[in-house]
């Protein structure tokens, strides 16, 4: 499951969450940015299902 389309990229989301007090490696980002598009897709189905 890997767009290089997408603006959200890996790098931004260690950038994210470093501002915040987080800090993770590019590979754990990849999986966040993972889990984020599955969710996302699941919540769209369930949006429009209804």
């Amino acid at each position: 499951m890997e767009k290089k389309n997408s603006r959200l990229t890996p790098e931004k989301i260690v950038d994210i969450l470093k501002k915040h007090g987080t800090i993770i490696s590019v590979e754990q980002a990849e999986k966040v940015l993972d889990f984020y598009k599955k969710f996302a897709k699941l919540w769209l189905k369930q949006v429009f299902k209804s």
